[in-house]
């Protein structure tokens, strides 16, 4: 659910970095988690030269267990192996005046470059806790991105996904999502994008849909 900014000039071991966006609709993993309307999103980060980064990232939902608000609280670190990047993380998901519904969830990933295309396969998973009525929850995908603008002459980039969920999260048991979407940079500080994401689910909620964005780093 968190989405990066780009990062102010180092002066020292620390970058802090910085993000606000506003979406058409807030889709995580191919689900609409704000009824299919727009929604308001920002964070912040923090990264070490050594590695070590940790950050909060926001977002308005539709109200889920009497919540209105998604927080995340993040933290990873990252070390890079013969050109592939490998993290390691861990994220909670709290829901202000939410009633048993905060969360957590570790992650692992594995990130280079593949001809032009910026690949990354992950996996992120859930243990069973109380919240997730003691089950648990495994999220695996990949996703893509390829740099466009020797192409067409405009800062496009194409980014795509593909993720296959199992367990408590998944909504029906098992779930497929994918993307595809177009993201054109403006002067490195602000990116517009439109993304068409979907699932397999028979629930509306994963139904495909055109996502606009409007992001804003600094």
């Amino acid at each position: 659910m968190m989405t990066g900014g780009c990062s102010e000039e180092p002066t020292g071991p620390f970058e802090l970095s910085a993000n606000v966006a506003f979406v058409s609709d807030f889709r995580y993993r191919g689900v609409s988690l704000s009824g299919e309307d727009f929604a308001l999103q920002g964070g912040f980060d923090v990264a070490h030269q050594s590695g070590f980064s940790a950050g909060v990232w926001a977002s308005s939902i539709e109200p889920l267990a009497g919540a209105t608000l998604e927080l995340d609280l993040y933290a990873a670190y990252s070390l890079t192996v013969a050109d592939t990047e490998f993290s390691l993380g861990a994220t909670a998901f709290v829901y202000p005046d939410g009633e048993d519904f905060n969360f957590g969830e570790l992650q692992a990933s594995a990130a280079r470059t593949l001809g032009p295309v910026d690949a990354t396969l992950g996996v992120n998973y859930a243990w069973s806790q109380d919240n997730l009525g003691d089950e648990d929850n495994l999220y695996v995908y990949v996703n893509g991105a390829l740099p466009l603008q020797t192409l067409v002459g405009l800062p496009l980039t194409l980014n795509g996904a593909f993720g296959y969920e199992d367990g408590v999260l998944a909504i029906e048991g098992e779930k497929l999502d994918w993307s595809l979407g177009l993201a054109m940079a403006i002067d490195g500080i602000v990116e517009l994008g439109a993304t068409y994401t979907g699932t397999d689910l028979d629930d509306p909620i994963g139904d495909g849909a055109l996502v606009f964005s409007a992001t804003r780093a600094f």
